[in-house]
Order: C-alpha cells, then structure tokens, then sequence
C-alpha cells in the first residue's frame, strides 16, 4: 500500500484510525469520502453510547434517591400508624 491517500482528506487522527484497519486503509485510496462517512459514523455510534450510559447512570441514582425517599414516607406512615 503506498501512502499517497489524499493525506489533505485526513487529518492525523483518522490517518491512525485508517492505518489501524486494513480494509479502511485500502479503501481510502478509491473512496475517502466513505471512508470520511464510517470515521464520522464511528464517532458517533461512540458518542450515542456515551450518552446512553451517562442517561442509565442517571436514572440508577434518580432509582436510588426515590426508593430512599420511599422508605422514609413509609417509615414516617408506619410511625404515624402506631
């Protein structure tokens, strides 16, 4: 493979990613413009699982805080009760 890939399509960045896979490596040299799609499609197939695990973090501690406060309310219910 020679490396006369359009380096001005690439930065330095998705030169390494490209030169990681060979496919992507060979393919940059007919079709960067797909090569260009699948980087940018891999950033934000990473950047939707990023935000998926923040948002599931998220509604552990909300789950978290609600059955706290639930205890508490059935506690004072329970006080009340007596």
């Amino acid at each position: 493979m020679t490396n006369n890939t359009s380096s001005s399509e690439f930065n330095s960045a998705e030169m390494k990613k490209i030169l990681a896979y060979k496919k992507l490596a060979e393919m940059a040299e007919t079709d960067p413009k797909r090569v260009k799609r699948i980087l940018a499609n891999r950033q934000s197939a990473a950047r939707s699982k990023e935000k998926k695990l923040r948002y599931i973090s998220e509604l552990e501690n909300k789950v978290q805080a609600l059955q706290t406060e639930a205890s508490i309310i059935s506690e004072q219910l329970n006080s009340l009760q007596a």
